[in-house]
């Protein structure tokens, strides 16, 4: 109500119109709707930031197991040709009928 009458009388002063006083009144309203909707997603935008956090201290850690410094030349390889057999024991496959 303050704010309606000080605005009548910048009009009636001259200093302002009636469109930009109902514009500003307009301006404010749509900006104190959407400060207020923000209270409702506030939490979701601290999970997010504690997921973020926890994202990046994973992503930033260095593991026990790391690949050999100096390349694929390093790694473990077979002495010679892999071999052997499987086999399956009490193993059945069906497909489901209607």
């Amino acid at each position: 109500a303050v704010g309606l009458y000080a605005g009548a009388r910048f009009v009636d002063a001259g200093y302002i119109s009636v469109g930009d006083m109902f514009g500003a009144f307009f301006c404010f309203m749509i900006s104190g709707m959407g400060l207020g909707q923000l209270g409702s997603v506030v939490p979701d935008l601290q999970k997010a930031n504690i997921g973020a956090n926890k994202f990046y201290a994973t992503k930033s850690r260095n593991p026990d197991i790391r690949p050999p410094d100096n390349g694929l030349e390093g790694a473990l390889k077979p002495s010679g040709k892999l071999g052997g057999s499987l086999e399956f024991q009490d193993i059945s496959f069906s497909y489901e009928s209607n």
